[in-house]
């Protein structure tokens, strides 16, 4: 291993500690909590409804369910990611174009704010990132058996984690097509067909109610217009960037068009998935893996030193800025300040003592985040899917409709929150019983 290569390496690992910091002294969030909370009534033999993730969390709380430990997975995934990116790089480029490539893979505000989270998106990133290199190692003519395997099973990971990661099953069809002596390549094809049959299986679970292919758990944008044009023509300035340089040198050889190809099937779709849903803008930072890759080899060879600091620059600003104030407009909804919940874990028995043992709320993230944060409720539920029928209705504005979802209700407390970020607000519980539409 060179000089260069072992700082590469110090400095991811460098990077994981900072984040595994981060992890430890940041709150959970209402997202987090969400998903941890499923992940712990999930049975070993059951198909887990959102796929991988769920059995990760239910795996690392068997060691605790503090905050670093559940975001632990993330941050391995994120940095092996990292790594997967400056050594694919490296095989295209030098050591200055590789280090770009990192670089710019860790400042972008999809990936920093995966880094930090429990959640299915640094999975997502890996899984891209390992169809990446596997997929330009065959496409350079390595035809390891290795390879293969390792193609098939990021695809299969891929699209089980998220419905975006069918985009690789396309490109995995369109570069067929575009290179057709590679139809030629049984063991390509075989990938593909293989690929095919694990779509068509995950959708046939999703038919039959046992797996969600389509799930979202709760993530919402601040400002819908705002954030998603402001936020992803910042977040895809990678990609940008390669199609200008591509348009403007006309050079596209064997060495770039793999890539280049991922990096267009990518970007449009991640613009697809947002025009049709509300995309998790966390996802977006394995979309972009190939034009980051791309970036440190046209820096090599073109140069676009200013243009490349730029953009590096913008990246890091955004990535700061949006991390330290909830208030920023690019923030998403899931990063809103959730550290005053951190207060109700006492309280919350001393103000209702124990009554069932769910919180019910309209907003599965308040929900979630209140009950992560007690040992009085462990149960989170909206009021139309719940284990119990019995516990507490939080709110944070009064609610006068309870009756149609539950048979009794009681007014029990108003419970105001003081944060420094976002002054003061309220939460009105209410002691609830009898949930007329029970499902499980």
């Amino acid at each position: 291993m060179t000089k260069t290569n072992r700082m590469a390496g110090f400095f991811i690992i460098l990077a994981a500690i900072y984040y595994c910091w981060n992890a430890y002294v940041l709150p959970v969030r209402g997202d987090e909590a969400y998903l941890y909370l499923k992940s712990i009534g999930l049975s070993w033999t059951t198909l887990a409804p959102t796929g991988l993730i769920e059995y990760i969390l239910k795996g690392m709380d068997f060691f605790g369910s503090s905050a670093l430990q559940l975001r632990l997975p993330s941050i391995i995934f994120i940095s092996f990611s990292a790594l997967i990116v400056y050594e694919l790089t490296l095989k295209i480029s030098d050591t200055y174009g590789a280090w770009f490539s990192m670089v710019l893979f860790f400042v972008s505000p999809s990936i920093t704010y995966s880094y930090m989270s429990m959640t299915p998106n640094a999975l997502l990133i890996f899984c891209f990132a390992s169809y990446i290199y596997a997929f330009y190692m065959i496409a350079s003519g390595d035809k390891s058996v290795k390879y293969y395997i390792w193609l098939t099973v990021s695809i299969i990971f891929a699209i089980s984690v998220d419905f975006s990661g069918i985009l690789l099953l396309l490109n995995h069809i369109v570069y067929s097509f575009i290179k057709k002596d590679i139809l030629a390549d049984k063991k390509y094809l075989l990938v593909t067909a293989l690929s095919a049959a694990a779509l068509l299986i995950l959708a046939l679970c999703h038919y039959y109610g046992a797996f969600d292919l389509f799930y979202k758990y709760p993530v919402e944008p601040r400002n819908q217009f705002i954030y998603r044009i402001l936020l992803f023509i910042i977040i895809y300035l990678p990609v940008i960037f390669i199609i200008f340089a591509t348009i403007r040198n006309k050079k596209i050889d064997d060495k770039v068009l793999p890539l280049l190809t991922a990096c267009i099937i990518f970007a449009a779709g991640g613009i697809v998935f947002s025009i049709v849903s509300n995309y998790d803008v966390r996802n977006l930072g394995a979309l972009l893996i190939p034009a980051v890759v791309l970036a440190g080899y046209y820096y090599e060879i073109y140069g676009y030193k200013i243009t490349i600091g730029v953009i590096t620059a913008v990246l890091v600003l955004v990535s700061v800025y949006t991390n330290i104030s909830s208030k920023s407009l690019l923030t998403p909804k899931y990063m809103d300040n959730t550290r005053v919940y951190e207060s109700i874990r006492i309280s919350m028995q001393s103000i209702l003592g124990s009554y069932g043992n769910c919180i019910f709320s309209h907003d599965p993230e308040l929900s979630s985040i209140l009950s992560y944060n007690t040992f009085t409720y462990p149960e989170a539920c909206t009021v139309d899917v719940c284990d119990s029928t019995s516990g507490v209705y939080v709110s944070k504005e009064k609610a006068d409709d309870l009756d149609k979802y539950f048979e009794e209700v009681h007014e029990a407390n108003i419970y105001r929150f003081m944060s420094v970020k976002d002054g003061e607000f309220k939460l009105y519980f209410y002691q609830v019983e009898g949930l007329k539409n029970h499902k499980k």
